[in-house]
């Protein structure tokens, strides 16, 4: 199989969208799946009136369903009631077996309200990031920086008492063998390293202290200087559990 071939998430991706579209505009998409399950065998050999006639009458139920929740999540009471259906996990396997395995990857807790949206957030935030500025691509994305404090953090043991080597390590794995464009790449990483440290420019970063600070009792407001202050030490605080988890991996 050729790459242009090949199934891959962003292609998946777009069939799932471009199947929710064609499921918007159908002019029976009012029927839902729980109208197909409610049918039985029995219903496809009778007769094609009454087979109209039960359809007709199944749909009619369907709708009526629709309104009534549509009414119900007016009020907190049905909005709580609905919320609360819907962020349960019943253990249906092509249902929830995904869902379930979204949750595991991002260590997140689905009996947890807050971790819904945390998923959200992640999922969100891979899948539909935010559309690159016209012009020459941008090599510094979200995703590039928190790769680079990884690898940065990742060869601590290896260059324990020297960051300088870690920049030059990752340099000539790219490729860079002359010590002048391994000094000019060295130059480029510790910029950029700088650069990952600041929530203004790192977009993973801010989102992550935005939930820092939610997580405080009563919630923080996140501003600009508050998230300045603790970036650093969240980074630190971040990559020391990382290490944690990761030695715990490796030993089992």
């Amino acid at each position: 199989m050729s790459k242009a071939d090949a199934d891959t998430p962003k292609k998946r991706l777009q069939r799932a969208i471009e199947h929710a579209h064609e499921e918007k505009h159908r002019p029976w998409s009012a029927i839902s799946l729980a109208l197909f399950g409610r049918l039985s065998a029995g219903h496809f050999s009778a007769p094609p009136d009454e087979q109209a006639k039960e359809l007709q009458r199944l749909r009619q139920e369907d709708e009526q369903r629709a309104r009534e929740y549509a009414e119900s999540i007016k009020t907190p009471a049905g909005r709580a009631r609905a919320a609360n259906e819907a962020t349960t996990l019943y253990g249906e396997p092509l249902i929830d077996g995904p869902i379930g395995r979204a949750f595991e990857a991002f260590w997140l807790d689905p009996a947890d309200p807050s971790d819904w949206r945390s998923l959200l957030l992640n999922l969100s935030h891979v899948l539909f990031p935010e559309p690159a500025p016209p012009g020459r691509k941008q090599e510094w994305t979200a995703e590039r920086y928190f790769r680079l404090l990884c690898e940065i953090d990742d060869l601590a043991a290896q260059f324990p008492s020297s960051r300088n080597k870690r920049f030059e390590h990752i340099a000539q794995k790219e490729g860079n063998r002359s010590p002048d464009a391994i000094e000019k790449r060295v130059a480029v990483l510790k910029a950029a390293y700088e650069r990952a440290q600041n929530p203004k420019l790192n977009s993973w970063l801010d989102n992550q202290l935005d939930r820092l600070a939610f997580l405080y009792d009563p919630p923080l407001q996140p501003t600009p200087e508050w998230k300045k202050s603790v970036a650093k030490k969240y980074i630190e605080v971040f990559f020391r559990a990382r290490r944690d988890v990761n030695s715990g991996e490796n030993s089992k």
